[in-house]
């Protein structure tokens, strides 16, 4: 397949070589299996019928064509990557279930489950904003996620981990380097729908970053971020199943709102309040930053 250049949103992207990524080290190591490498294929492909959808607006990408399962609005781009998908996976019969963010559960009769967010971040995606993801994460029969995916759309990186294998950006073994800590970059969501009082906290770091895609958000805790938090209106399973693995298996930690540890069900209309860090220490700073926020915000009403 040739990396060829595409436009789309008026930005420049390139179409992604399989071939390239299926002879990285990450296709090399004991455990990386068949199973992985189509769910592999499957985003990748996504990506590129999406490419290939250039020629339609903004304004079409964005119009709603329904109600999703999670009770939100689904629009015409989050149909096209949740379709495209599920088809795929059907066509290559895959011994899955499906937990997607439109469709709800798709029972095929398995007792594994893929867990998809055709598009995270669907703001940015129609609205001319590159940040936005595919994210697919694959359970066992236990309903723990021992593998998962988060494609970046517009840049073409793609965020891969296996459960006790480790993480990958590229094929590239990723890590989180806990000694780059303190208060120098947080992710946070803000706006109308945050618990009140969190952009307080705000003021205690170098620099905020409010990306509006929670998957790529966390993913970027093994990166450049210190912590990544979401508090007031939380994020879904589809959201960050796959990233919270990455971050894991990277060697930072992903808690709920209260710094307890992270347990998701199987249901896409359920919100999770979640604090990801390079560090346990750094979840406990957080903790105790929102809780002298909350304070001063109630002594201001």
């Amino acid at each position: 397949m040739a990396i060829k250049p595409k436009i789309i949103y008026k930005f420049t992207y390139t179409y992604v070589d399989i071939n390239v990524l299926m002879v990285s080290p990450l296709g090399m190591i004991e455990g990386y299996n068949t199973l992985y490498s189509k769910i592999k294929d499957i985003a990748i492909d996504t990506r590129n019928k999406i490419l290939d959808e250039k020629d339609r607006s903004y304004e079409e990408f964005g119009k709603s064509v329904g109600i999703g399962a999670d009770g939100t609005d689904t629009n015409l781009l989050d149909k096209i990557s949740e379709d495209y998908i599920i088809s795929s996976i059907e066509k290559k019969e895959l011994p899955v279930n499906i937990l997607s963010e439109e469709a709800g559960i798709v029972d095929r009769g398995y007792k594994r489950f893929v867990i998809i967010d055709p598009i995270d971040g669907s703001y940015n995606a129609v609205n001319g904003i590159p940040f936005y993801s595919i994210s697919m994460a694959l359970t066992n029969e236990n309903e723990e996620t021992e593998y998962g995916i988060v494609l970046n759309i517009p840049s073409g990186d793609i965020y891969e981990a296996i459960a006790g294998k480790g993480a990958y950006v590229n094929g590239k073994a990723a890590h989180t380097d806990a000694k780059k800590q303190g208060r120098n970059t947080l992710g946070i969501y803000l706006g109308k729908h945050s618990m009140p009082g969190t952009g307080n906290m705000t003021g205690n770091y170098r620099r905020v970053r409010n990306l509006g895609c929670a998957s790529m958000e966390m993913i970027l805790v093994s990166g450049p971020f210190d912590a990544f938090v979401q508090k007031g209106r939380g994020v879904r399973i589809v959201d960050i199943a796959a990233s919270c693995l990455f971050l894991k298996e990277s060697g930072g930690v992903v808690m709920d709102g209260n710094g307890h540890p992270l347990n998701m069900d199987l249901d896409v209309k359920k919100r999770y309040e979640i604090i990801a860090a390079k560090s346990t220490e750094i979840v406990e700073d957080v903790i105790c930053e929102l809780e002298s926020c909350a304070e001063e915000t109630g002594k201001m009403h």
